[in-house]
């Protein structure tokens, strides 16, 4: 004779089975893992993009759907400041139209993915300070790498660091001194 504990499990098992077989098998965005594959389909500036995720459609929901991403850690001149054009310029050649992976960690009051943003194994965040595009933004990392690609690019006068010294300010200093009237 079963006891009353065993006769509960056997007869919630088959409830218990089903309802977890529907949840794991419904069609999830695929952003919900924190990392998921998606076409860059623009560029904003140096660090910002438009992605074009798919995913399984439902009747509520399409096959595709469309996210920006802020490159986590770095920060590029804004387009009214001295390099601004260049940076974007030199994120688009490096991803545009590019299938991407993306590994995000949080989002930000923009309601951007901010990201580690990868193009095969190579990691576009730090590509874009490798090359002089980008500052590292010393607010949201604590990456001792990521700060040794910045020194060797501006020993190297890469990208930003060939303008004249007076022209080497930081975005997150430009944008509190230029102030956008709304």
């Amino acid at each position: 004779m079963l006891k009353p504990i065993q006769s509960h499990i056997i007869k919630w098992c088959p409830i218990l089975y089903f309802v977890l077989s529907l949840g794991l098998s419904a069609p999830w965005p695929a952003y919900a893992e924190k990392k998921f594959t998606a076409q860059v389909t623009h560029v904003y500036d140096g660090d910002t993009i438009k992605v074009k995720i798919y995913h399984p459609c439902t009747d509520t929901r399409p096959c595709q759907t469309t996210a920006r991403i802020r490159l986590a850690e770095i920060d590029t001149p804004e387009h009214d400041q001295p390099y601004g054009h260049e940076a974007q310029k030199a994120l688009e050649e490096l991803v545009q139209w590019q299938d991407v992976n993306i590994v995000w960690t949080k989002k930000d009051s923009y309601n951007r993915f901010i990201a580690q943003v990868y193009l095969d194994q190579d990691l576009i965040n730090h590509e874009m300070i490798r090359e002089g595009h980008a500052w590292v933004y010393p607010y949201f990392t604590s990456d001792p790498q990521i700060y040794q690609l910045e020194h060797t690019a501006r020993l190297a006068q890469k990208g930003v660091w060939q303008r004249p010294v007076e022209q080497l300010i930081p975005p997150w200093i430009w944008r509190r001194s230029h102030k956008r009237s709304k």
